[in-house]
């Protein structure tokens, strides 16, 4: 049985919040009451005797209501009421003694035996195998954690199946909380996926039921209780609704409650990551299949870089040419502007000459030279416009050619990249074809 799972023994759960508690025990107590005979002694006696067991529960005195349940259920071992109120008296004792877990575990197994659709007992049984569960984990014993998660699990949903058989506002209100108290277990136990989906349909159920009014959000109801919880120092309680809480949503409030209460229990506990968006599972061939994607790309980039650089360098051996053919004509200026300065020189008038002659009294020689010069510094002016406006061109040209340079050498790089990526993707997709193909 349960007793025989457990390997720690600290911490407790409740569902309800105090108010719940006392509407619990005293709906019980007259169901049970008028359902199952009394024993010998007075029915009055009884009442008193419940009446002050009652009064030291709200009073956080557990253990005198323990030793008064207890002398009750000897002397009326068939009254399920007292022994529901023993039950939750252990649980709640708990919190200073853990020993009272497997006691309180015990009465409700007994409950659940004899009356299989009372459904309080599974959501206390589930409660108790978390913080068992919990307590294993902070111990660092994982694999006996996992063990008593699942029993949780299992407890909870059990519970939710009995009230779901009620349609009632409370019914199903208590469907959608216990969800959270499903979610803050496959929390614990890293399934973060399976938290997040029944995070998000609790807050559907909660929010449907607060459309018809008089119902606080799912967050303030767990925040709420665990403050009341803290309050009335039920630490273990306190611990799973702030822990719900948290992951309905992760206010910083939330976690300087939750590390006010481990410090006050003296133990080392974190809240979990907050819940996100479930990821989609990607297959291997999907993976394999997107690399191949990504480095095919890539090596389309690198081919028309290539290309672009190959165009480059025919470009620039045209550019070199015409670099060439301008020292060329640079040159060819040069001759023309000496021979002008050589006939320039020829026509100057002789020291004696007090006055230039004007070129129509020269002799035809002379007008030959003077028409040839004209010519020739027409032309002169032409190719120095020319000359400079290729200059600038070369000048340009020049930064050009530094940079195809050093591209040049990088093509190299690129080159043996290719080559490395293209060697990866056939590697990649023979891999991937040899997942697809039958073993």
């Amino acid at each position: 049985m349960f007793k025989e799972k457990i390997k720690s023994k600290k911490t407790g759960l409740r569902w309800s919040n105090i108010e719940s508690l006392v509407i619990f025990t005293t709906v019980a107590s007259l169901i049970f009451l008028a359902g199952f005979p009394l024993p010998s002694h007075s029915q009055q006696n009884l009442t008193t005797q419940i009446e002050v067991a009652n009064r030291a529960m709200e009073e956080g005195k557990y253990e005198d209501a323990i030793k008064i349940y207890s002398s009750l259920l000897q002397k009326n071992p068939d009254n399920l009421a007292v022994e529901a109120r023993l039950a939750r008296a252990y649980y709640l004792a708990a919190n200073t003694n853990p020993e009272y877990f497997y006691k309180s575990a015990e009465k409700y197994n007994d409950l659940i035996r004899k009356v299989p659709d009372f459904s309080f007992p599974y959501l206390q049984m589930g409660q108790i195998a978390y913080l068992l569960a919990l307590n294993l984990e902070i111990k660092g014993d994982k694999k006996h954690a996992e063990g008593l998660y699942q029993s949780a699990l299992d407890w909870f949903e059990k519970y939710i199946n009995l009230e779901k058989k009620s349609e009632t506002v409370e019914n199903q209100k208590e469907v959608a909380t216990t969800r959270i108290l499903q979610a803050i277990t496959y929390s614990r136990m890293g399934e973060k996926d399976k938290a997040f989906n029944l995070v998000n349909e609790a807050k559907k159920e909660y929010e449907a039921l607060s459309q018809k009014g008089g119902i606080a959000s799912l967050y303030d109801y767990f925040t709420r209780s665990g403050v009341e919880y803290m309050n009335t120092k039920l630490y273990n309680q306190a611990l799973i609704y702030l822990e719900g809480a948290w992951l309905i949503n992760p206010r910083p409030q939330v976690r300087s409650l939750f590390e006010s209460v481990i410090k006050a229990k003296g133990i080392s506990l974190s809240l979990p990551e907050p819940l996100k968006p479930q990821q989609e599972e990607v297959s291997f061939e999907k993976t394999i299949g997107k690399k191949v994607e990504e480095l095919t790309s890539k090596l389309e980039t690198i081919n028309k870089n290539l290309e672009i650089l190959s165009s480059m360098e025919e470009k620039l051996a045209i550019l070199e040419e015409k670099i060439s053919g301008f020292a060329k004509l640079k040159k060819e200026v040069e001759k023309l502007k000496l021979k002008v300065d050589s006939l320039t020189q020829n026509e100057k008038p002789e020291n004696n000459t007090p006055h230039q002659k004007k070129p129509e009294d020269t002799n035809q020689q002379s007008r030959e030279n003077y028409k040839e010069i004209s010519e020739l510094n027409q032309r002169i002016s032409k190719l120095e416009n020319k000359v400079n406006n290729l200059d600038e061109q070369i000048n340009k040209i020049k930064s050009i050619a530094d940079m195809f340079g050093i591209l040049k050498i990088q093509i190299q790089e690129l080159r043996k990249l290719t080559e490395a990526l293209e060697k990866k993707i056939a590697v990649l997709e023979e891999t991937k074809s040899k997942k697809k193909s039958p073993e």
